[in-house]
């Protein structure tokens, strides 16, 4: 059975890193890229996850998911920061209706 998660690896570059980071949420590492093309590039994997559909039980189920976008920059606590802000890009798309994609 193809699963999103198979569809996303499919459209990963080889410098992307996908994961599972816990619960619902998942962590893409895209080295080498500016802010617009990784803001790009994360909404290329929504619309990914938008078109997927899965048929359990005769029925279609389909998803979709909310990103928030960040760089990494040269400061103290890099990852602890820019997962900070990548937090709360994501609840800004969630809090603006979901689905959709904001870079801070």
């Amino acid at each position: 059975m193809k699963t999103s998660s198979d569809a996303i690896a499919k459209a990963l570059r080889t410098t992307e890193t996908f994961a599972r980071w816990g619960g619902e949420e998942f962590i893409f590492l895209l080295r080498e890229t500016s802010l617009s093309e990784a803001t790009l590039r994360t909404e290329t994997f929504r619309r990914i996850l938008e078109e997927f559909a899965l048929d359990v039980g005769g029925q279609t189920v389909r998803t979709s998911a909310s990103f928030g976008v960040t760089m990494v920059r040269s400061e103290a606590k890099t990852f602890d920061r820019a997962y900070h802000r990548a937090d709360q890009a994501l609840y800004q798309a969630k809090e603006g209706g979901r689905n959709k994609t904001v870079a801070i």
